[in-house]
């Protein structure tokens, strides 16, 4: 099960995307995700973006892949959606839209075994 950490722009982890299957993440194909995690720095939990994650966490949503570089989107509740862009390195962006036009923006790194 693939893991994709997510930070905010000063690289400070806030949670992760946990995706069924593999890390392939094949386009055109759908695969069944959680938010999990608390960040490491108390103090982010009470920031925008991890609020995010953390009123979304553990609970399973639709995760849709398409093309190159592979950008990961999931439709979450209370009209929020998340988008995650993913390099060939696994590094990248993403974001949390909102309805109202709020677009909040982080950092991404698909984690890999053995690393650190």
């Amino acid at each position: 099960m693939p893991a994709i950490a997510l930070l905010n722009d000063e690289k400070e982890l806030l949670g992760f995307m946990l995706v069924a299957g593999d890390a392939a993440f094949t386009p055109d194909t759908e695969y069944d995700c959680v938010l999990t995690g608390i960040p490491k720095i108390a103090e982010l939990l009470d920031t925008p973006l991890c609020r995010v994650i953390q009123d979304h966490k553990n609970t399973e949503f639709v995760v849709h892949v398409s093309g190159r570089p592979r950008v990961l989107t999931v439709s979450l509740l209370d009209g929020w959606s998340l988008s995650v862009s993913l390099g060939e390195e696994g590094a990248g962006s993403w974001s949390a839209e909102h309805d109202d036009g709020t677009r909040l923006t982080g950092q991404c790194i698909l984690a890999r075994k053995g690393s650190s």
